[in-house]
């Protein structure tokens, strides 16, 4: 995976007691649907807390993986690597 580190908009689903689930989102003017979260992680980056979500998606019949990053304080979505 290379690192993108790109703000993006992110639909997501907020559920009471839960943390946010990236639903989908749009880059390069395309819209991917989030196939699979394969892992959620809480962590802090440069002192700020995030939450990265490792995840897998089908894109014109291949499989790609990549990073989401949410930064709780400001709720910004990036994706950090693909």
């Amino acid at each position: 995976m290379k690192i993108v580190s790109k703000q993006i908009g992110v639909m997501a689903i907020f559920a009471p007691g839960e943390t946010p689930r990236p639903y989908k989102f749009s880059y390069n003017g395309k819209e991917i649907k989030v196939d699979n979260i394969l892992d959620i992680t809480k962590t802090k980056i440069a002192g700020v807390d995030a939450i990265v979500y490792d995840c897998q998606s089908t894109v014109n019949k291949k499989t790609i993986r990549y990073e989401l990053r949410y930064t709780i304080q400001t709720c910004k979505w990036v994706l950090y690597k693909i």
